[in-house]
């Protein structure tokens, strides 16, 4: 029943313009971690390199620009160093630094017992108890693998209740998309649920955020005004993190976020702000699943 992985997807689209590779070394003084690139090929055009406890991934983004991600995976530091972006013509510029990703996963106990087991869609999961826990995510390996012109970057371990797995993260050459993914599996029996993901700055944050309204209007809202987290109702689940330098826009996918239900309700899928879900975690944003849905008919997954 429970015993196959479960994935759990976020997308993140780097957009404009972190700090430059050989001013990051500094941050690098615990024990290295290896690397296990076996399946990675540079033909791929995505540039991975290994240095400490850093890697990073330059790719193209198309239009003449290069996009970079580092990663640290030192003990007790923020596992996204940086991120940035270079024209051709100009050196690799701060968009933002030290973030992390965060993950929740909601878990309840399944009703197999009714309609001779057929009871998935028909599920009522919002009535009955359920756990909410929070992903412990520690670097402990890392491995990269190419395909034609994409990498993945894996990271373990994560562990979230019954829920164990790993990071991923996927870079496409020409093209400023990164999805970012948690792979986890359980063998818990009966298992119900669902997850929000996002990431946290723990260093400087955005300007303002903006999004378009369910109704279409573009807005744009300075993160003073968040002073605690926000369930925003927006227009193709997509929310963009504002800096001097750039922006940083989430969302999930389309056709493989949703669990099913009756209606197509706006159920305020992305959140933004700090202390997210009572948590002691500093402004980030994020996606999220409503436990209540529409309140008929709630499966989760």
């Amino acid at each position: 029943m429970c015993c196959r992985p479960y994935k759990v997807t976020a997308v993140t689209l780097f957009l404009l313009a972190a700090c430059d590779w050989q001013c990051s070394a500094g941050t690098a003084a615990a024990a290295r971690i290896p690397l296990n690139s076996i399946g990675y090929d540079s033909a791929c055009g995505i540039d991975v390199s290994h240095s400490a406890s850093l890697i990073q991934v330059v790719w193209p983004l198309g239009d003449k620009r290069q996009g970079r991600v580092v990663f640290n995976l030192a003990e007790s530091r923020p596992l996204i160093h940086s991120i940035a972006t270079a024209t051709r013509d100009t050196s690799f510029r701060p968009v933002a630094e030290k973030l992390d990703p965060v993950l929740f996963l909601r878990v309840g106990n399944r009703d197999l017992e009714k309609r001779d087991g057929w009871t998935v869609f028909f599920d009522r999961m919002q009535t009955k108890p359920s756990e909410l826990h929070t992903a412990s995510i520690k670097p402990v390996r890392a491995a990269v693998t190419s395909q034609s012109r994409r990498v993945t970057l894996t990271i373990g371990d994560v562990t979230a209740g019954p829920f164990k797995g790993e990071l991923r993260w996927t870079f496409f050459a020409d093209n400023p998309f990164v999805l970012q993914e948690a792979v986890v599996s359980t063998q818990r029996q009966r298992t119900a649920f669902l997850y929000d993901m996002g990431l946290v700055f723990r260093d400087a944050i955005p300007q303002r955020m903006s999004w378009k309204e369910a109704a279409g209007e573009l807005k744009s809202e300075p993160t003073a005004s968040f002073t605690d987290a926000h369930h925003l109702a927006v227009q193709r689940r997509a929310v963009a993190a504002n800096f001097d330098a750039g922006s940083i826009a989430l969302f999930p996918p389309p056709h493989r976020y949703f669990y099913p239900l009756d209606f197509s309700d706006n159920l305020k899928s992305i959140w933004a702000g700090p202390e997210y879900h009572d948590h002691d975690l500093p402004f980030g944003f994020g996606i999220r699943h409503d436990a209540r849905g529409d309140n008929r008919y709630v499966p989760w997954f």
